[in-house]
């Protein structure tokens, strides 16, 4: 692979105890300064990708992360349905004495 080159832009921001906080981006723009904070430097990066790297095994990675997640939600979701369930069917089935 070639050497790629990006400008970079460093955005701080002061945390809520004072101390400074610091996020790099290639965007120069980030919209929203209360999470971002502001530029206050920009430099070339330049960096050599791995000669390995295997873009399509990161994003199947990535895929997979996701549907393990969407896949928890579901089960979350139909638990709490089945919970609602149950205690309603036992409201209608009570026996009074």
């Amino acid at each position: 692979m070639s050497t790629i080159t990006l400008q970079m832009h460093v955005y701080a921001r002061r945390k809520w105890d004072g101390t400074p906080e610091y996020y790099i981006s290639d965007n120069p723009s980030l919209s929203d300064a209360s999470v971002f904070g502001r530029v206050c430097t920009s430099a070339p990066f330049t960096f050599e990708p791995p000669s390995d790297l295997n873009l399509t095994a990161i994003e199947i990675d990535g895929l997979e992360a996701e549907k393990t997640k969407a896949l928890a939600n579901y089960q979350s979701t139909v638990a709490n349905i089945n919970e609602r369930l149950s205690k309603l069917m036992a409201i209608c089935n009570e026996v009074t004495a």
